[in-house]
């Protein structure tokens, strides 16, 4: 226990708890502990550590308190273990059993790293490997004198993963998320090269590369982390050593500031081309905050043609919008980017202006009920529209689904696929489809469906933002979702813009009965 400091459960002290697992009784008068420093022993006078029992390391203030708990408790000096991390030797008769440097990242729960809960040993694998301990699930806070409630619940089971690759002058620099287990093998262009380590996540392939050429870069399967967990493929990493972008060569296509609670804001690039550019050394940064500016250190570049999404938080991006290319998500940190407000700017690594944007959420269509989680899209123009509805209300990594140009004035053209359909399940003509195209950036449309009487039997529940084509549908059901009687239908369907126009348009539907 590091940090117990707000206490959950426990008494607020640091502790230490030993467990003998083996056969035999194991005198504590050998036991020590050090950490940054000399080894504190227990000293004479204590019974031994019976087999498959556990005991508690306190300073003497807190024993009391522990014993408390009904657990057995041993006195000792213990050096002060830092909150973010510390190395721990456990020592028997002067020999080293146990050594291991904990970091907050064992913790492996960002709603437990904050105090008051232990890091546990899952009980399994080495343990002086980060990938085996967690933080305590007890409701306590921890298990002291106890079995570990984190027993057989593994804290880490995905393989070391790739955060950067630049490439230099004289080479090229990896960085993984993790500590490898053995160094990784690479080859470049197909042909197997040696690599450095540097530190203990870094790597440095070394050799001349030609500017302007792509030079791709493989890192071999089966490199691994000491939990066991190893990649299953290849990693292959196209580098290029590039100039950095000029004004307007690089702008900003999306972006997203207000997204839903627990989300992560982002800001996406595209290149239209013909030149590839270096990301590195680019600053991001919102002149309308105080938050200070981010200087990207990414090795990746944008090629022509080409959207990457700068985000803190990949995986939300991933799962929040759909047909998202995650080899296009760069993981960075990005300024303070308000709901309400703010700007963006992109500065080349001297400086010069790049790209710049203001927004408001404003800038969002006004019939839209709510913005959190729509982004907005640069249209041909340079004015900016919320994403389509139909689009999954944000297109990171693929074109603007507001990309098409045309102002308010155009009319949407709509087109039924089949009159008849058959929503009976079986697949085929299960919905009645209304094709669009060129519906003005902006525009919202709603479907309502009436019987021959002029009943309302079915409308959508809120408008749809349009792209600026795209597909609507009905599923032959009524408002409460019960399928409607076979036979014809009314389909009516508005089309509203943001300047206030709108258009409706009558179908023919007809339901038929199941084959």
């Amino acid at each position: 226990m590091p940090d117990p400091n707000p206490p959950v459960g426990l008494p607020e002290a640091e502790y230490i708890e030993l467990y003998n697992p083996g056969p035999t009784a194991i005198s504590l008068e050998g036991v020590a502990v050090a950490s940054g420093g000399r080894a504190v022993a227990a000293g004479a006078g204590f019974p031994p550590l019976d087999p498959d029992e556990y005991v508690v390391l306190v300073r003497e203030p807190f024993v009391d308190g522990f014993a408390s708990l009904g657990i057995r408790v041993l006195p000792l000096a213990l050096p002060t273990l830092s909150n973010a991390g510390d190395a721990i030797t456990l020592l028997l008769d002067g020999d080293t059993l146990v050594h291991l440097t904990y970091t907050a990242e064992w913790y492996h729960d960002p709603a437990r790293d904050g105090g008051g809960y232990s890091l546990e040993y899952t009980g399994s694998g080495d343990p002086a490997c980060g990938g085996n301990w967690r933080a305590s699930p007890a409701p306590a806070g921890g298990t002291p004198g106890r079995p570990n409630a984190a027993y057989g619940m593994r804290a880490d089971t995905l393989p070391p993963r790739l955060l950067n690759a630049t490439l230099t002058e004289s080479g090229a620099k990896i960085r993984f998320d993790e500590t490898l287990v053995a160094p990784p093998f690479f080859s470049l262009d197909d042909r197997l090269v040696s690599a450095n380590p540097v530190g203990d996540r870094d790597y440095f392939v070394p050799f001349a590369p030609v500017r302007g050429t792509v030079y791709a870069l493989t890192i071999l399967a089966d490199y691994g982390d000491c939990a066991g967990n190893f990649a299953e493929r290849d990693t292959i990493l196209p580098l290029l050593l590039a100039d950095p972008p000029g004004p307007g060569e690089v702008y900003i296509s999306e972006l997203l500031f207000d997204p839903v609670a627990g989300g992560s804001d982002f800001v996406e690039l595209y290149n239209p081309g013909p030149g590839a550019y270096a990301l590195t050394g680019l600053t991001v940064s919102n002149p309308k905050s105080s938050s200070r500016p981010v200087i990207l250190t990414t090795g990746r570049f944008i090629a022509a043609e080409e959207y990457l999404v700068l985000t803190p938080d990949p995986d939300y991006v991933r799962r929040s919008y759909p047909g998202v290319d995650p080899e296009r998500l760069v993981t960075t940190d990005l300024p303070a980017l308000p709901n309400e407000s703010g700007a963006i700017e992109l500065l080349a690594p001297d400086g010069t202006l790049i790209d710049a944007v203001d927004y408001t959420a404003t800038d969002h269509s006004p019939l839209l009920r709510s913005v959190e989680g729509v982004t907005l899209e640069r249209e041909p123009g340079g004015d900016w529209s919320s994403a389509a509805a139909a689009a999954g209300y944000g297109t990171p990594t693929q074109p603007n689904s507001q990309s098409a140009g045309g102002g308010s004035t155009s009319t949407v053209v709509l087109t039924a696929q089949e009159t008849v359909f058959t929503p009976d399940g079986d697949g085929y003509q299960d919905n009645y489809l209304i094709d669009y195209r060129e519906a003005p950036a902006g525009s919202l449309a709603r479907l309502l469906v009436y019987d021959l009487d002029g009943r309302r039997v079915a409308d959508t529940p809120a408008a749809d933002l349009l792209a600026r084509s795209g597909q609507l549908s009905w599923d032959g059901s009524d408002a409460t979702g019960v399928p409607v009687v076979p036979g014809p239908y009314v389909v009516l369907v508005e089309v509203f813009t943001p300047d206030g126009l709108s258009e409706s348009f009558k179908l023919v539907a007809v339901v038929a009965g199941a084959r």
